[in-house]
């Protein structure tokens, strides 16, 4: 995503607190780190995320980080 387009949207989704908001592919299949997408996540009027998982272990490890960075938030 284009910066100024990556701008534009986090300005809609912040500005409306009465709507609820879902990430998809918050992982970017796999090309960004959990704990750099989730504490993303937790600046922003996100309610829920959605990540797929591939293996047990992935999904141990992307569980655990969004649990503690998204109950700081």
């Amino acid at each position: 995503m284009f910066r100024g387009e990556q701008k534009k949207l986090e300005k809609i989704v912040n500005s409306h607190k009465d709507h609820y908001f879902i990430g998809m592919k918050t992982l970017a299949a796999g090309k960004l780190e959990p704990l750099k997408a989730f504490d993303y996540i937790s600046k922003h009027n996100i309610s829920c995320s959605t990540i797929g998982m591939v293996t047990v272990e992935e999904a141990k490890i992307s569980t655990e980080i969004a649990l503690n960075v998204l109950r700081k938030s």
